[in-house]
This record gives C-alpha cells, structure tokens and sequence, in this order.
C-alpha cells in the first residue's frame, strides 16, 4: 500500500513522535510510506524514511496520485496542525484525531486572518453568540490563545473531518465530541507511546517520604490547590512529599493562592514546585514517583501520553472517571472526582497507607499499559487503510449527503431525511467492522 503520511515535525509535539514511530513500522511491515511534513516545521528525527515538505498554498498534487492513500495526523496545538488540516480538505484520506478540541487545530487565535477562518467556522456551527464569545476571549486572553474549557465545549471536531473518508480516535469522550456530527466510518485504536523503563526497586525517598507527582498545565493550578487541601485533611503532610511540574508562576493569582494555601495549612515542607521539566529531569520524576496524580481538568487531549507513561512505571495513579482516564479499567487507576474534597482525601490515605494496594493497583495499570505497543497500532490502522482502500467512496457518503442536507435546512423534525441518512450509515460500513470499531 502506498501512503501519504501527514504529520508535523517539531520537536515539542508528542504526535510528531508518534506518527513518526507508527509510519517507521509500517513501512517495515511492507508498505511503501512518504512522510509529508509542513515545511517550516522540518525535524527529522533521523528517520530513513522518504520525506516531502509542503505547504496550505504548494501541495505538490504529483504525489499524490490515486493510488495513495493519505493519512493525517490533526491535533488540538495551535501553529502545529494548519497546514496538515488544509491539506486534508484538498485531498480526502483517513483523518487521525490525537485531541478532543481541534478548535485551536483549525488556527493558531493569534494571526488576524488564521482567527477570521476559526471565526467563520464556529459561527457556521455553533451560532453567531460562540464566534463572537471567541472573539472577546482571544482579545482578553493572555497570548489571545482561547481558554480550554471553551475548545471543549466547542471543539470543531466535525468541521476538522469534514469530507474525510475514515476517522481514527484513541479515547471514547472524543467520539463524544463527534456525536451527532460525523456519520462515516470511524475506528478506535489504543494510542501508543514509548514507555518509560519500569522501576525495578522502590524508589529512594527523603525521610521515609511517599512521593507524589502531578504533571500540570497552566489552567490546573486550582487542582493542586484540591490535592494539597486533601493531603492535610487526610492527616499524612508529614508522610508525603507532593512534586508539581509544570508552568506555575509563583506572581500569578493562582500561584499566590497556592502559596498563601501553603501557608495556612503548614504543607510548606511536603510540596515542591519544580516549574517546567523536561527530558532527562523529567524521566527521572516519573520514575522516581509512589504516587502519580493525573490532573486533566478540562481535557483536551485523546489519549494522553503522560497518563500512559504514569501507569508503565506500575505505580498506581490517581484519576478522575473522564476523559483519557475513562480508558483506563477501574482497577487500573484509583478514581477520584476533583470536586469531592473528602473523597479524594481518603483516596490519597488510604494509598499512603497502604503499600499492597499501591502495588496492586500499579501492576494492573502497568499490564493494562503495556498492551498500547506501536507495533499493535500499526497493524490496526493498516486494516484501516486497507478497508478505506477497498470501499473509496463508502465511508464518507453518509457524512457528505448529510453535510447536504443540513446545507439545504433539513432538521432532526424531518424524520424521513433522519432514515434515509440513518441507512446510508449503515450500509456505508461493512457488518464485520462496526462492532466496537466503527459506527
């Protein structure tokens, strides 16, 4: 099978890892794969494998003759998905979804003429009211990046797969997104990362210390606050040692609350804010860590990589029932819901307390992790791609005529059109690829 793999190549970009690893394992498998990149965003990787640079304005359209398949990894970074995300307009191919928001996907809020094309396409599916709530929430965001909660709430997921001929998703609350907007073929394929090496002794902790370890973004702050909270409710501050990573800015509000929060509860000694880590620094954490705190509030990643690499270190981790945490088999994680102070209080005790279930918990996240291999994701998506091969018109027929018939003013009263586009759906996918994999 010849493919076209569309994929971005920075080196800050978890999918740009991904995509690369899964295209390296099927062109070893046989197929003849060309990774096509966006061409101010060149890093290699030191991959051998033939590469084609392009552009939204120069999509060289020679390579991609009929007989290739092309495949596009889209993701929810701003600046990193543009020119994949145009090229996936132009010429139809399997769309692989890596967020559940490709709002900031669409554009970059920044640039005045990239945010006038995200302005169109909320206000084409959400109304008027949310293109112009957007537009006062990049005036008033710092960097004039939209807010997190509002790209979940209005993610665009439909608008980024308009007109694809196969959808791939790695977590259910991202068909979630999709539901009622998508009507071709999807599949479900466990994300895969490189995982971290498993510790082979218990880590080295400081005075007898069980060490904690929560891998922020900027708008989680309030989250830390929640753990620190619990963590001296729960009567163990002076058992635990809680490791925030991350963009914590001690000048900023939240960051002045969590130290005031410090303060008054005499948790100064068992947290430490290490800001942003990576590399090296980073690995050394997760590996060193008990405990892991997996604090996606809103989520906006499908799978996400971090929460994969916490449970690969057979440590148990503590997440909450949503999101790419939902994946996980309720026995592989300790639950929790952010917005139950006392639950989360003794879910924390009880794990400090409890080495066997701290074990416990971690081996059966580690088995659970260790099934999410590049190898098994290549083999999935080549059947993908091989069914999308065979049936070149199918799957995207029943979203195309109902993008149609939406365009023409049919609404969910017409209860004719429905049928018909339900019957379209369903004699869009073959009966041996819609159980569990594809609706």
């Amino acid at each position: 099978m010849r493919i076209a793999w569309f994929t971005p190549f920075s080196r800050s970009s978890e999918v740009a890892a991904f995509s690369v690893a899964v295209a390296e394992r099927l062109a070893a498998a046989g197929d003849d794969v060309t990774l096509w990149f966006p061409h101010d965003l060149l890093d290699p990787r030191g991959t051998t494998l033939p590469t084609v640079a392009f552009s939204p304005d120069l999509l060289p359209m020679q390579d991609l003759s009929e007989d290739v398949l092309p495949v596009y990894n889209i993701g929810s970074e701003p600046g990193l998905y543009g020119a994949v995300l145009a090229a996936s307009r132009r010429v139809p191919g399997v769309v692989i979804l890596h967020g559940a928001s490709a709002t900031q996907a669409w554009c970059d809020a920044s640039p005045a003429p990239a945010f006038a094309a995200c302005h169109d396409a909320l206000r084409e599916w959400y109304g008027e009211a949310v293109a112009e709530h957007a537009v006062h929430l990049a005036q008033v965001t710092p960097g004039h990046v939209l807010a997190p909660q509002f790209v979940v709430d209005h993610p665009l997921m439909a608008a980024a797969v308009q007109g694809a001929r196969a959808v791939v998703v790695h977590a259910r609350h991202q068909l979630d997104a999709l539901q009622g907007q998508w009507g071709g073929f999807w599949a479900h394929i466990p994300y895969a990362v490189a995982p971290l090496p498993v510790p082979t002794r218990p880590p080295d902790v400081a005075g007898g210390r069980t060490r904690l370890l929560m891998l922020i973004r900027a708008h989680e702050v309030p989250l830390v606050q929640g753990v620190v909270t619990a963590l001296a409710a729960a009567g163990v501050a002076d058992r635990v040692e809680l490791r925030v990573a991350g963009p914590l800015a001690g000048s900023s509000l939240e960051g002045r609350r969590l130290r005031w929060l410090l303060e008054d509860t005499g948790m100064q000694p068992a947290v430490r804010c290490h800001g942003d880590v990576a590399g090296a620094e980073l690995a050394a954490m997760v590996r060193d860590a008990d405990i892991h705190i997996h604090p996606r509030r809103p989520e906006t990643d499908g799978m996400s990589p971090a929460l994969l690499r916490a449970l690969a270190t057979a440590r148990p981790v503590v997440a909450p029932y949503y999101g790419a945490a939902r994946e996980v088999p309720d026995d592989a994680v300790a639950r929790v819901d952010w917005d139950d102070p006392d639950g989360l209080a003794r879910t924390l005790a009880e794990l400090v307390d409890d080495a066997a279930r701290r074990e416990r918990i971690g081996a059966a996240g580690a088995a659970w992790a260790a099934t999410h291999t590049f190898d098994a994701y290549a083999t999935r998506i080549r059947e993908v791609m091989g069914f999308v091969a065979q049936h070149p018109l199918a799957p995207a027929l029943a979203d195309r005529v109902g993008d149609h018939l939406r365009w023409l003013g049919a609404g969910d009263e017409q209860r004719m059109l429905v049928v018909v586009g339900n019957e379209l759906e369903r004699l869009s996918v073959p009966p041996e690829l819609t159980a569990d994999e594809a609706s």
